[in-house]
């Protein structure tokens, strides 16, 4: 299936429905973090943690496939009176001899939406190479918890494409409002979760136009990051089933995050 990226419409509610991170969760990235590194967080989006982190005093870059997360990202920086890099790309495209970081991050799952394994394998050893000698890569991947024992399924697209949408959420301000629709499969071969989401934009109550996007998450079993990792000369540091640093049930997590080195 070919994947449409974040748009407008997208940007928009991802803005009006989280228009700051939650305080668990950037807590959890400074933690890592000392306004003495040098910091990059790829798929930044539209700078909902990399902002606060400029805000706060720390030298952070960031990169983003997007270009509406993009653009709403230099948005915010240029309301706020701050600058930094911000480059439209991935990570094939993102030039790694700028600069080497002290600390790399991606945060709240997004590392699942690379759904190729040679994807994944890239952007770890673009990561990788982008390290200072010191350098820590943290992020996180989402679990298949959901979906263990549900038996063998695969994604007939036909199908997949004519099947209804079901009701979601509805955000807005002022006069704009941005409704969500949405459905989901799971293919348990590719362990990847297909959703098809509609965005439609009303102002003043009027429908004005309807933007789709295709989200794609690949799920890890418990161990399976562990050996790619490995896989790209990567070292993990320590790893974790919940942000309070704690918890190691990575059978029942969720989301499974990882401090890496080289």
């Amino acid at each position: 299936m070919e994947k449409q990226y974040y748009g407008e419409l997208c940007s928009l509610f991802y803005d009006l429905d989280k228009p700051e991170a939650p305080q668990e969760q950037m807590d959890f990235w400074m933690s890592y973090a000392d306004k003495t590194m040098r910091i990059l967080e790829p798929m930044c989006g539209s700078g909902r943690f990399l902002v606060p982190f400029l805000e706060q005093g720390y030298q952070i870059d960031g990169f983003d496939l997007s270009a509406d997360m993009i653009s709403r990202c230099k948005e915010k920086l240029t309301s706020l009176g701050l600058c930094t890099r911000i480059d439209l790309c991935d990570f094939n495209n993102f030039d790694t001899s700028i600069a080497k970081y002290d600390l790399i991050f991606i945060a709240a799952g997004s590392f699942s939406l690379l759904t190729d394994q040679d994807e994944v394998i890239k952007a770890l050893q673009v990561m990788k190479n982008c390290l200072t000698p010191t350098g820590r890569i943290v992020l996180s991947v989402e679990s298949d918890l959901p979906y263990r024992g549900i038996g063998q399924t695969s994604i007939n697209q036909e199908q997949f494409e004519l099947a209804a949408f079901e009701e979601g959420r509805r955000v807005g301000k002022e006069s704009v409002e941005v409704a969500l629709r949405s459905k989901h499969a799971y293919d348990t071969d590719k362990q990847i979760l297909y959703s098809m989401i509609s965005y439609e934009l009303y102002i003043d109550n009027k429908h004005v136009r309807t933007e789709y996007e295709d989200f794609h998450l690949r799920l890890y079993q418990t161990n399976e990051f562990d050996s790619i990792v490995k896989q790209c000369g990567l070292v993990i540091a320590h790893k974790y089933a919940d942000l309070d640093k704690n918890n190691v049930d990575f059978q029942q997590a969720e989301e499974i995050y990882y401090e890496l080195h080289k």
